[in-house]
């Protein structure tokens, strides 16, 4: 799972990245997009169909449902100002856990 409380940190950019790695390694990969945005989601509609597939799960309304059973990896990638029980939810589900961060400007 990637996840971060401020949006616009990457989460998406690396939660397609790490979907993308997965699949290209023989996996079954899943991305649940649980962002409204459907920033993950938009990004597999534009990717090229002759590349190793990607399903795409649209998280955001309707949890994790629709994942394929046979998913061998699942990326999510968590909404933005996530909190109290949404986030204790995700956190159980997840094996691991990345918090991308921005860098701060050194004085």
């Amino acid at each position: 799972m990637v996840m971060n409380s401020k949006g616009g940190c990457g989460k998406s950019t690396l939660s397609t990245n790490i979907a993308c790695y997965f699949a290209r390694e023989g996996y079954k990969t899943a991305l649940a997009d649980y962002d409204p945005q459907r920033t993950g989601l938009d990004w597999l509609a534009a990717r090229p169909e002759d590349l190793p597939k990607i399903t795409g799960v649209a998280a955001y309304d309707e949890g994790l449902r629709n994942a394929p059973r046979d998913t061998e990896v699942l990326v999510i990638d968590a909404p933005a100002r996530t909190h109290g029980s949404e986030l204790n939810e995700l956190v159980r589900r997840a094996e691991t856990i990345l918090v991308p961060v921005l860098p701060s400007r050194s004085t």
